[in-house]
């Protein structure tokens, strides 16, 4: 901030968002930022001359008696433009206060505002690029600012002016080679945003400079400097005794006797190996990840560990919470390394590049944050940024593709991030990851010294299934061939051929590229119709929506066969696809080094990269139509045909699965390790153990260890089922998204506890979702999966503040720590069967039926169970805990099968049925108590 700069930090509080004159402003304040400082304050309530909306005085506190002697407008208008002038403007989110604020001057006979102003939410995002929310009451308390009175402007206002000091505090400490490239960028920002980057620049920009040691810059990128990896850690002697382990623990971990019991069983374990693979169920709150942390630590200092759990979420809460508690207590240093899928990863090399590409705004704004996340992060993996989506053209450029697709020359193939955790993957002591990436990555994990830990291992057969799933697009693959065609060949604007005239390509070069092109193009609908043809002749003629026909491998093996040239054809053209691909994406990086290119080449080059890395990516399952393999797999796979036939430009789909892990997980997976423990929550659940050992293809000789729950759930806990329900086995889907919208209404409006309510389905959360923003939404915030967010970014969202409702499906019900207040109610809107009713889980339940095994009471009722059983456990995390489940399905207490998920609840579990009037009595009561 030059220093004769006054910045007024402006918030107001209004009647409503309307500008058109129908809202009034009930509070203006403005605090006057100069040199660093808050050198003056103003603010007054305002009489809007009407009332102020319900919704409005719950949200500011502002109550009609409270301005009912305050000026109007028009009294304090000339004071207010006055005091305004020669300033710079500045709010969160100065759009809004702003365009109001000038409105209302203009009705007052005052000119229209004409002043310079900066947007704090966009500086905060680029500033503070891994924030998890950038509400300014969240932001206050991550960065501790005052904000007494959130929602009203004086308090709205000081914590602004305290957040524009803190950020030009922080940028001030930028490289200054960081500083120019983010000055030169500010025009992409709100009006004069920018200029407050280009402010600290030119007072730096004649002063020396030392980078500071643990920063580096390439091509004028700064980067934070990979860290040394430590040396080979000596062995470590695990605390046998309770002296020793409360030595280590003291003033980090409580103690829990059943932890500890775990602690030493896996210790012994794995120093006896008297079996290759051993089960340990741990019940919720005893700390099962510290349970297996602890001895894993200590056995990693002598052999390579391998840790998996489901998903990237839990991933990242194991990195972030366990691991970081693990560091504290042990007392020496391991070398550990957090592995995902190579799409998670910046490709440095492609940013850069995408910086000489002209970009939108937005997406302008997205590389300013890169730019300021490059210097902070250590691993690349961009989940570390608060982006509600991905969606943005420029992720599709600087996205990785993988270690093989990267430019050797490139000035930054040293400090790649993929390479850099391949480097630390081979020397790492222990390695987290999902089950996933085990899957596909087993034998670069595995190894005959090497302990694989799977951490929920309920889900290590659902990963492998998913993993397994393969589709072949037909349309998908025909409408992105058709529009790399177009973006070749155009004749309306820039293409191929004025490559060639500038002579970045031949003529012979540019038709070896389009060749395979056409050839997919061409062929994938010859295929469309073969299979086409397949679909209608073995369709049920009755289900003319969205179709599902099977196909059997001998079938699709005669298919291949019968059409062997074409499938020949496409498979030659997509391996000269990907080879000259690599080819012509290194002359590409190097024209961008040599300033060859110009704006229009660089864009349909851009382009053009886009859509084929699209199209590759579509057609990864191509092989899957390999014959060997088909032949392979004939009794382990299902394959199936999809086509929405009553859908507008329906795509044709052919589908490839695996049924179950069963001759699988052993061979493939357990055996690649020297020792294997399987941890988890019921895995020795009588009513689903026998389901639970075929999907963990184990026999029945592993035995398991139980360590029992250590939670009092009849004093922490209260369980109800709303008996008033329709039957929603019987109801039309528009029925019951009335119903359940109007019923999750009362409950959510009876009190402000901090809820998550559990769906079986996306597409029901899309339904009710707009329906309780409706009613509820300007009470309570309202996160939902898919919709505001990410589930990694929802979750990190849900957990600031107080009285949140969040929305959630799959990854919700597993696993999720939210202990405390961040979880106080759980609602599950039905009992989680899978849709029995598709070609898919026909052919699971098939396959148990011609075993003679009933499917319901062994695949469909145990999966359910379970499913259940991990919704309930988002609930009471620790002995502190104390919350309510509410399930709105009165099937488990009329069908016979509702024993089943009944005994499944831990003791001290009382489920009660209830009225749903009676139900919101009995919440209230139950947190007075």
């Amino acid at each position: 901030m030059i220093k004769e700069r006054i910045y007024a930090v402006v918030d107001l509080e209004t009647t409503g968002p309307k500008q058109d004159g129908s809202d009034k402003i009930i509070q203006f304040s403005c605090d006057f930022v100069q040199s660093n400082k808050i050198v003056n304050h103003f603010s007054t309530l305002i009489n809007p001359g009407m009332p102020i909306p319900v919704e409005v005085k719950k949200l500011t506190g502002i109550k009609d008696k409270d301005v009912r002697y305050a000026p109007y407008f028009d009294e304090v208008a000339g004071t207010i433009y006055a005091m305004l002038q020669n300033t710079t403007f500045v709010a969160h989110n100065v759009n809004f206060d702003y365009s109001f604020l000038s409105s209302e001057l203009e009705r007052a006979g005052y000119p229209e505002l004409e002043l310079p102003m900066m947007d704090t939410v966009q500086l905060t995002q680029i500033i503070y690029p891994t924030l998890v929310s950038y509400r300014l009451i969240d932001i206050s308390k991550y960065l501790q600012l005052s904000h007494i009175h959130p929602h009203k402007a004086d308090s709205d206002t000081k914590a602004t002016a305290e957040l524009l000091i803190n950020l030009k505090k922080r940028i001030e400490t930028f490289p200054l080679i960081l500083l120019q490239r983010l000055a030169k960028m500010g025009d992409s920002l709100i009006a004069q945003t920018g200029e407050f980057f280009n402010e600290v620049y030119l007072t730096k920009k004649d002063r020396e400079e030392k980078l500071p040691n643990n920063l580096m810059v390439v091509e004028d990128i700064v980067l934070k400097r990979p860290k040394l990896i430590d040396e080979k850690i000596s062995k470590q002697e695990y605390p046998e005794t309770k002296d020793e382990k409360q030595n280590l623990f003291s003033k980090v971990l409580e103690w829990r006797s059943s932890q500890i019991k775990m602690m030493d069983d896996i210790n012994n374990d794995l120093n006896e190996k008297k079996s290759k693979i051993y089960i340990y169920d741990a019940a919720t709150g005893i700390g099962k990840t510290l349970g297996y942390l602890m001895p894993i630590a200590y056995k990693a200092t002598e052999e390579k560990v391998v840790i998996s759990t489901a998903t990237t979420t839990l991933q990242n809460q194991l990195v972030d919470k366990d691991i970081s508690i693990l560091k504290e207590v042990i007392p020496f240093n391991l070398n550990i390394v957090n592995l995902k899928g190579s799409q998670h990863y910046i490709d440095i090399d492609k940013f850069y590049q995408s910086l000489s590409i002209p970009q939108s705004k937005k997406a302008t704004q997205i590389q300013m944050t890169l730019l300021v996340w490059l210097m902070e992060t250590s691993t690349g993996d961009m989940e570390e940024l608060n982006l509600l989506s991905m969606q943005d053209t420029i992720f599709a450029q600087i996205e990785h593709h993988g270690i093989r697709g990267l430019n050797k020359k490139s000035a930054f193939y040293s400090v790649d991030f993929l390479k850099r955790q391949e480097i630390l993957r081979r020397h790492a002591n222990i390695i987290i990851t999902n089950h996933a990436y085990l899957l596909s990555h087993v034998d670069k994990l595995g190894g005959n010294d090497t302990v694989l830990i799977v951490d929920e291992a309920q889900h290590l057969n659902d990963n492998l299934l998913k993993e397994n799933r393969k589709t072949i697009d037909f349309d998908q693959i025909k409408i992105i061939s058709d529009s790399l065609l177009v973006k070749m060949e155009s004749q309306l604007s820039f293409s191929f051929r004025d490559l060639v005239e500038i002579n970045f390509i031949t003529k012979a070069q540019y038709t070896e590229l389009i060749r395979p092109i056409q050839t997919i193009d061409y062929e994938i609908m010859n295929l469309r119709e073969i299979f086409m043809t397949y679909l209608n002749s073995n369709m049920n003629k009755a289900s003319d929506v969205y179709v599902e026909v099977p196909i059997k491998p001998l079938n699709l093996i005669g298919m291949i066969k019968a059409n062997l040239f074409i499938f020949k054809k496409i498979e030659k053209a997509l391996k000269n696809l990907k080879r000259l691909q690599n080819k012509f994406s290194q002359k590409y990086s190097m024209a961008i080094v040599t300033g060859r290119l110009g704006l229009d080449e660089i864009q349909l080059i851009n382009d053009y990269q886009k859509l084929l890395n699209l199209l590759l990516s579509e057609m990864k399952s191509w092989s899957y139509l390999d014959l060997n393999r088909l032949e392979d797999e004939l009794e382990t796979e299902f394959i199936w045909l999809t086509y929405p036939y009553r859908q507008e430009n329906g795509h044709l789909r052919l589908n490839f699965i695996m049924l179950d892990g069963e001759n699988f997980l052993n061979d493939k997976v357990y055996q690649k390790f020297s020792t294997v423990l399987l941890v988890g929550a019921n895995l020795a659940m009588k009513e689903t153990r026998g389901y639970m050992f075929r999907q963990l293809d184990l026999n029945g000789q592993v035995k398991i260890k139980k360590y029992d729950n250590i939670f009092d759930y009849s004093k922490q806990t209260r369980a109800y089922i709303l008996k008033d329900t329709p039957d929603i086995t019987s109801i039309s889907k528009k029925e019951y998204i009335e119903y359940l919208s109007h019923d999750l209404e009362k409950i959510l409006l009876s009190n402000n506890r901090q809820t998550m309510i559990l769906f079986n389905s996306l597409e029901i959360i899309e339904s009710v979702y707009p329906k309780l923003v409706k009613k509820i939404g300007s009470k309570r915030e309202i996160l939902a999966q898919g919709i505001t967010g990410s589930v990694e970014k929802i979750k990190k969202r849900f957990m600031l503040g107080e009285g949140k409702i969040l929305l959630g499906a799959g990854a919700f019900w597993e696993g999720i720590d939210l202990p405390e207040n961040n979880l106080e109610m759980v609602i599950v809107t039905r009992l989680p069967f899978q849709s029995p009713d598709t070609v898919l889980n026909k052919a699971r339940y098939r396959k148990l039926e011609k075993k003679g095994i009933n499917s319901f009471y062994n695949l469909a009722l145990p999966e359910a169970t379970l499913r259940l059983q991990q919704g309930w456990g988002r609930l009471i995390r620790t002995p502190k805990d104390k919350g309510i489940f509410v399930l709105l399905d009165s099937r488990i207490a009329n069908k016979n099968y509702g024993e089943k998920f009944i005994s499944s609840f831990p003791d001290g579990v009382n489920l009660k049925s209830l009225k749903i009037d009676d139900l919101l009595k009995e919440i209230t009561s139950f947190f007075d108590e």
